[in-house]
């Protein structure tokens, strides 16, 4: 895999741009297609040739691309519009390549390309919205925030190399274009990837020079984007006070309403979890029931309070919490493995060692399913550490209890000024079950 890092060039020379990773194969594009009405996925996937066809022919061959009949081209696509109405816009643009391809330019391909990537990630159909985020890319090859685009959602459908390779390319165009915020961007998308194939050293490389670039210029938001990312590596290495540093950074970077701050602290509750500061953690998550709404959210969010109220041994707490966590998770398994994990870690504090030993095995089943392996190895810890008889998890009283509350009095203090009445809470995944995401990547 390519490495941003060994891409720098020598002082005073150009950057050379590296090429777009080749098509998928038409039968895998094909494949993708096949969850939507067959009608669609043949208009989509004319689309989709038609795109990279017109991007691979000189300006002055493109004439020869109009279709012989371009009318009937265009009843097709009107006739799939009716199953995705919110795309007419982009089969416009569509239908106009079909008749005139001198009239259409690389950008007007790119928004239609990036309107059908949109449509398909609402409808998590993550394969598709990468074949279209890399149609755009191709398509406005010169645009940085396309090809991080193509990366991002490649990311997402999980194709690494892909991923790598249009991460890469977008670091290039945007240093040669030197634009900070597209070098930053990359940078911190190329650590999520690091992050997500257990390359933890390198994810934190990239996030860090992320961090010294966006303090250096003075980009603020993404500085904290960078920070927060170096919390949730913090956080999963166990490096407590490396965690502290990276949150009050964060903090103090990110815009009051930003929609990633109740996800910070969800994070750093994560972190007070497992250092045992279970009565520094309750406050913050029971507030964070009222501002993070999604039911999958909810459910988390009401296992960590049965976890913090375990620790405390609250016992009448602990079931109210594990009731609703359990409410929610069966028709919400987006975090089920971590969400069983955290009930078992309250029970088994509570001393319910048969409870404890269930849900663990509950997560370890969920995980394996879900190819968590974070979740798998926590899990399978906890059912070695009840087998060994080990004691449980109790409170743990911080070095330094005062400050420590200070900090959370801090992150309380934001969660109150970011919930204002009224506000529509946007909905950006939580970085302590999937990873860091930037709010380009949460867009």
């Amino acid at each position: 895999m390519t490495d941003i890092a060994h891409s720098r060039p020598r002082p005073g020379r150009l950057r050379s741009i590296l090429p777009p990773p080749d098509p998928r194969r038409w039968p895998a594009e094909i494949e993708f297609l096949e969850e939507v009405p067959p009608e669609l996925a043949i208009a989509l996937w004319r689309m989709l040739r038609r795109t990279r066809l017109w991007a691979a022919v000189p300006p002055s061959a493109r004439k020869d691309l109009a279709l012989p009949d371009a009318s009937a081209a265009g009843e097709r696509l009107a006739a799939a519009c009716a199953h995705a109405p919110r795309l007419l816009e982009a089969f416009g643009t569509f239908a106009l390549l079909g008749r005139d391809p001198e009239a259409v330019t690389g950008a007007q391909l790119a928004q239609a390309c990036h309107r059908v990537q949109a449509w398909a990630e609402e409808r998590v159909s993550l394969d598709i919205a990468a074949l279209f985020a890399e149609a755009a890319a191709t398509a406005d090859p010169d645009a940085p925030v396309r090809a991080f685009d193509a990366g991002r959602l490649c990311r997402s459908a999980t194709h690494h190399g892909r991923a790598a390779a249009w991460y890469l390319r977008a670091f290039s165009l945007a240093v040669r274009q030197k634009s900070d915020q597209g070098v930053i961007n990359a940078l911190l998308g190329y650590g999520n990837l690091m992050k997500d194939l257990g390359r933890r050293d390198e994810a934190r490389v990239y996030y860090e020079r992320a961090a010294r670039r966006a303090t250096g210029c003075g980009r603020r938001r993404q500085a904290a984007e960078a920070h927060h990312a170096l919390l949730t590596i913090s956080a999963e290495a166990g490096m407590y006070p490396s965690a502290c540093r990276h949150v009050r950074k964060a903090i103090e970077n990110y815009p009051i309403r930003h929609p990633l701050v109740p996800y910070l602290i969800a994070d750093f509750a994560y972190v007070l979890l497992q250092n045992r500061h279970f009565g520094f953690a309750l406050a913050p998550l029971v507030h964070l029931l009222s501002i993070l709404q999604k039911p999958a959210e909810q459910a988390m969010v009401f296992a960590s309070v049965a976890r913090a109220a375990g620790g405390l041994r609250n016992f009448q707490r602990y079931r109210e919490a594990e009731e609703s966590a359990l409410r929610l998770l069966e028709q919400h398994q987006y975090y089920a493995p971590s969400a069983y994990n955290s009930l078992a870690a309250g029970a088994w504090s509570l001393g319910d060692l048969t409870r404890a030993e269930i849900y663990s095995a509950v997560a370890m089943t969920t995980a394996r399913l879900r190819r968590d392996g974070p979740a798998a190895q926590i899990a399978d810890e906890t059912l070695s550490s009840l087998a060994a008889g080990a004691a449980p998890p109790t409170e743990v009283a911080p070095g330094d209890p005062s400050r420590l509350d200070a900090l959370v009095q801090r992150l309380m203090a934001r969660l109150r000024a970011w919930e204002v009445p009224g506000r529509q809470v946007q909905s950006v995944t939580s970085h302590a079950a999937t990873g860091p995401v930037t709010s380009s990547e949460a867009a």
